[in-house]
């Protein structure tokens, strides 16, 4: 008899932590004889204009109507053998959701993040309001009543350590053999100007202004295109030729292709040490060369010199980016350890199998 899960995120599908923190993993947990169900607060609709400004109150009532069917979910969950909560249940308020699934409704919690999200934390959308709904101490309650933890990395699973023992590190990972055909890209001959290229989101956009200063530098000595995949739709370096272009769910792996150097900036502060260098880990297993800050996780995913750069002030991103710009076999160099390092250490199918067994190891407690 198949096992089930109800699997509860905030966000949809477009979502990356609900994409590869979950969704990856269902066919793997499906040949374990485990069946997944997804439901997520919010829906795809409701996604694409959460973090655009204005229209408050439809916002307002599509998450009290989403909260409705929180509460619905819990009526449901004694059909499941467990419950998987991402990050949390609600976006806000206490874990009421979370206390019901696993008092109330009795089914044992796997508790999974991937940030800091402990940390106070004001969004770029809606400033100290998301912050004050949040209230303190709410992850370390999640944590405590959970059977399970999944950390995406030891920062955070240090964090965990603290209110449960029964703590695994699993990291953001991709599956290689979607990325293949990208990485394969780069080998092609074109006669198309060199791409330095940023993927993101709105809420990480505040980050290029650290590289700024460099790439304005090194557009006045090289001629380069600066793609912009998912920032502000009118993005502008001075003296920079910017390319912006909107994110796609159906177009993810292509937003990769045709970059020839990725960067990967972000300052270090309390939210930022629990990122866990997710788009470092893209542009290697897309076979993209990459300079990044040596920040948190970064530093165990990048080795300097090895599979990519490391560099924190504008000089050294200045002197990185210059090095790959005049040297195309660094950049081979670099795109070849890079698939290796993720093949070895950041792959799905390195780790699938112990994700299956954080699952199966907590439906055996029910």
């Amino acid at each position: 008899m198949s096992r089930r899960v109800l699997f509860l995120t905030v966000p949809p599908i477009e979502a990356a932590g609900t994409r590869y923190r979950v969704v990856q993993y269902l066919p793997a947990l499906r040949a374990a004889g485990i069946e997944g169900e997804l439901r997520p607060l919010i829906s795809s609709a409701a996604f694409a204009t959460l973090y655009r400004r204005g229209d408050y109150a439809h916002k307002l009532a599509q998450l009290l109507g989403a909260t409705v069917e929180r509460l619905v979910d819990v009526a449901k969950a004694r059909r499941y053998d467990a419950v998987f909560i991402a990050r949390e249940a609600m976006m806000f308020g206490p874990p009421l959701i979370e206390w019901l699934m696993a008092k109330l409704a009795g089914r044992p919690l796997v508790f999974d993040f991937d940030d800091a999200i402990w940390v106070a934390y004001d969004s770029p959308t809606y400033g100290s309001i998301s912050r004050m709904l949040r209230p303190p101490g709410k992850t370390a309650r999640i944590i405590g009543m959970s059977a399970r933890v999944i950390a995406g990395n030891d920062y955070l699973a240090d964090y965990a350590r603290r209110f449960n023992e029964h703590v695994t590190v699993i990291p953001t990972v991709v599956d290689d053999e979607s990325y293949a055909a990208v990485a394969r890209s780069h080998h092609e001959v074109t006669d198309q100007p060199l791409v330095i290229g940023w993927v993101g989101t709105h809420s990480t956009a505040q980050y290029l202004k650290l590289i700024a200063p460099a790439l304005t530098e090194l557009a006045r000595r090289y001629h380069f295109l600066f793609r912009v995949v998912g920032g502000p739709d009118n993005f502008a370096i001075p003296g920079v030729a910017v390319d912006n272009r909107p994110w796609r769910l159906e177009s993810e792996l292509d937003n990769f292709r045709g970059i020839d150097i990725g960067v990967y900036p972000i300052i270090e502060d309390a939210w930022s040490l629990g990122k866990c260098a997710f788009k470092a880990i893209q542009f290697m297993a897309a076979g993209i060369p990459s300079v990044n800050s040596p920040v948190g996780m970064t530093r165990e995913v990048v080795t300097d010199g090895i599979d990519g750069l490391l560099a924190d002030s504008t000089e050294e991103w200045t002197a990185a980016l210059e090095r790959l710009i005049v040297d195309a076999a660094l950049r081979r160099q670099f795109s070849e350890a890079g698939l290796k390092t993720i093949r070895a250490r950041y792959s799905l199918r390195a780790h699938a199998p112990r994700f299956v067994e954080s699952i199966s190891s907590t439906i055996g407690q029910c």
